[in-house]
């Protein structure tokens, strides 16, 4: 039975799933076997026995159903384990994130036929894109505001991101007032530099718009005769998107409309592609109208719904990502399973 991260997340609580990831990542399964068999209404289920090493050496057993809930067309994961949580732990979610990728690989070496690395071919391209991914993962570490702008001439607003690529990943302060039809002007822009200091356009101000002014100082890069802002990163570059994003006042570029905060996560999938005999890396995130903010953790931006949500992948790991090489055919089953075993977090999926 297929099943995919996403899934996986939905039935495992998260810290029980964070703990499955780095112990699948640390070779901890030991080993597991699948059988598919029937329920007594004939419904076909997948049960995985398995064996994994835990903290202190003690090894624990897993007896895994896997099955399709048909009142909710969810597919449901129930795993007992001997260790004390005993129920859906990060044991089991290790075995389930195993079971996953190597089923995956198996069906692409399956359909793929052989796979035949010539030994004429350069790989150095794709070996040292897949050493470079690897290194992204081994980090051992990885709302009323316009009530009270309404009765002020002139308030502050905020513009994140924009369509030129030097405008990419920061946000600018305007001057901005509301209009006669009741919508907020862009108003006029203001220097990054002196905006920040407390005997600057006080009356602009009020003390949320202070804080976020204080955390931003550290992205303002100046001299003597000018500033400039720096791309936001990092987790103070979260923190930052989201106080701006509580204002109500914060704006995509030339957008009158404001961007709103979405509740949840959003989560990425990677799928490759094939094209003339060979394989491209694309992702659900690729869309034109989306903009990912490259902060610790990222967000990503709908710039046509003006929505932003948080975004469920490692920023390095999204940048290298996007540097993936093009995959001949022939290699596409090697190169699924290293790229699925450096990320086992990440829905990872192929055309065939």
């Amino acid at each position: 039975m297929h099943i995919t991260v996403k899934e996986i997340k939905n039935n495992i609580e998260p810290l029980y799933y964070k703990r499955g990831v780095d112990y699948y990542s640390a070779r901890r399964v030991l080993s597991y076997q699948e059988k598919e068999l029937y329920d007594d209404n004939d419904m076909l289920y997948t049960n995985i026995f398995s064996t994994v090493r835990g903290s202190g050496g003690c090894v624990y057993s897993q007896d895994i159903d896997i099955y399709m809930d048909i009142d909710t067309i969810e597919l449901v994961i129930e795993g007992s384990c001997s260790c004390p949580v005993s129920y859906n732990c990060k044991h089991v979610a290790a075995v389930c994130i195993s079971y996953r990728t190597d089923s995956m690989s198996s069906q692409i070496a399956k359909l793929g036929g052989k796979v035949i690395v010539p030994s004429h071919t350069n790989t150095s391209l794709v070996d040292n894109w897949l050493k470079n991914l690897k290194k992204s993962t081994s980090k051992e570490t990885q709302k009323d505001s316009k009530t009270n702008i309404q009765n002020r001439d002139y308030f502050l607003t905020y513009r994140l991101d924009g369509l030129k690529s030097n405008d990419r990943n920061r946000v600018y302060f305007y001057k901005s007032k509301i209009l006669k039809n009741g919508s907020i002007s862009r108003g006029t822009k203001l220097d990054e530099n002196n905006i920040g200091h407390s005997y600057t356009n006080r009356e602009l101000k009020n003390s949320e718009d202070e804080n976020i002014l204080k955390m931003t100082d550290a992205f303002i890069m100046s001299d003597y005769y000018n500033s400039k802002m720096e791309p936001l990163s990092g987790t103070l570059g979260y923190m930052i998107v989201k106080k701006v994003l509580e204002t109500q006042r914060c704006y995509f570029d030339y957008n009158s409309i404001p961007l709103s905060l979405v509740d949840g996560i959003f989560h990425a999938k990677y799928e490759f592609k094939l094209y003339k005999g060979e394989y491209s890396l694309k992702s659900n995130i690729d869309k034109k109208d989306f903009r990912v903010i490259e902060t610790t953790p990222p967000f990503l931006m709908n710039t046509i719904e003006n929505t932003v949500q948080e975004l469920d992948i490692d920023i390095e790991v999204y940048q290298q990502l996007l540097n993936a090489p093009k995959i001949p055919k022939d290699e596409i089953a090697k190169i699924y399973t290293s790229v699925a075993n450096v990320i086992p977090n990440i829905d990872l999926e192929t055309s065939l």
